[in-house]
């Protein structure tokens, strides 16, 4: 084990852990070998429940379980980062959450957890425990080599502890579902999530410099034709945005949501938020471009969107500038023979610079975005 930890803490790598009911021993081990102040920044042993409710801010259902350890961990990683910024790029934060043997009685089996998640990583595992096979001693060795042997994942390591697992035990690697960051999101413990293209959910930031917001219900050619356009215009990759939250509509639930987003399998990157506004968009992604279509600028410059104050349009358009957000504004029809441009758009002059036009010859669909739906689903106008 001590030639791991050697590894381990000669490796670039960052770590702030987050330990509850097991998985302490590992944290005493980073700190015996020489070197554990280039590794471990910070460890925080949240073992009650009070104390686990001050550490994520909220009191989980189940002390035990995958969704814990990965709500952990990310508050691990948030803290190393809010802390130690200057260590961002090869910070992870862990967590390990387990059930052991105990002098009291417990629902539940045997069991532990542990969560990794930094820039390039996301390490989610756990092993079910034969329960009373072993000694509590011996359970907690086994969640310290467990922990361990994540860590040196984590960080490009490649020895391992050996685990002494029993007959029919074994270390499960586990995914994240949408319904778990789906209830972060609804929970405000998260601005957003995003789903590559091949379906994998992850709270990475897109690195898109352009944002095609949208309901897309349904995803339509219209779409992805626009964002093609875009992209080329830009010179910058587009993905797209869709928000469980809308002004005018109820909140999008989770069945909902995954039927809306398996249509970007193959086609695209999507950032889920709850931010129905564009100021609130722009907070959880400044510098970047919205790509909408004519018919959805005027909102952005309608006091009535803004509970018809003038001044708070333009409060909101000043903080769309200073985030450094600006809008790349498609036509649209709007009826049989009628073309809506940027030009119909009235822009107060001081923030005219935030706002560019597509080209008519760039883009131009030339049915409105309801027969598009329809034709999508196959159904008559």
């Amino acid at each position: 084990m001590e030639g791991l930890i050697e590894s381990i803490h000669n490796s670039p790598g960052k770590l702030v852990i987050g330990a509850a009911g097991g998985g302490t021993g590992a944290i005493a081990a980073l700190v015996r070998v020489p070197g554990a102040s280039r590794t471990l920044l910070h460890a925080v042993v949240p073992y009650s429940k009070e104390s686990m409710r001050a550490y994520l801010g909220y009191e989980p259902r189940s002390l035990c379980s995958i969704e814990t350890a990965a709500d952990m961990a990310r508050r691990a990683r948030d803290m190393g980062m809010s802390q130690f910024s200057e260590q961002r790029a090869s910070l992870v934060g862990v967590g390990v959450t387990a059930a052991l043997t105990t002098d009291r009685p417990r629902r539940g089996r045997n069991r532990c957890f542990v969560s990794i998640v930094g820039a390039l990583v996301d390490i989610n595992c756990g092993i079910d425990l034969h329960e009373g096979s072993r000694s509590r001693i011996d359970e907690e060795e086994l969640v310290d080599g467990l922990v361990l042997n994540c860590i040196a994942e984590a960080f490009g390591v490649t020895e391992r502890v050996e685990l002494e697992l029993l007959p029919g035990e074994l270390v499960e690697d586990y995914v994240l579902g949408a319904a778990y960051w789906y209830k972060r999101l609804i929970d405000s413990r998260a601005s957003s999530f995003r789903r590559d293209e091949r379906g994998r959910l992850s709270d990475r930031p897109v690195s898109a410099g352009a944002m095609l917001p949208g309901s897309f219900d349904p995803l339509h050619r219209g779409h992805i034709e626009l964002a093609r356009v875009a992209a080329d215009i830009l010179d910058t990759e587009v993905a797209f945005e869709l928000s469980v939250s809308n002004v005018d509509k109820p909140v999008i639930d989770l069945d909902e949501l995954e039927r809306r987003l398996s249509q970007f399998t193959g086609v695209g990157e999507v950032l889920v938020t709850s931010a129905p506004t564009f100021v609130q968009k722009a907070r959880i992604l400044p510098e970047r471009v919205f790509v909408i279509g004519a018919d959805t600028a005027p909102r952005v410059v309608d006091r009535n969107y803004y509970g018809g104050s003038e001044r708070e349009m333009l409060a909101a358009l000043e903080e769309l500038s200073r985030a450094g957000c600006r809008f790349l504004v498609a036509g649209r029809s709007q009826s049989p023979g009628a073309f809506k441009s940027l030009g119909d758009v009235d822009i107060p002059l001081e923030y005219r610079h935030m706002f560019d036009a597509i080209p008519e010859n760039r883009y131009r669909v030339d049915i409105s975005s309801t027969e598009l739906r329809e034709r999508e689903r196959g159904t008559r106008p």
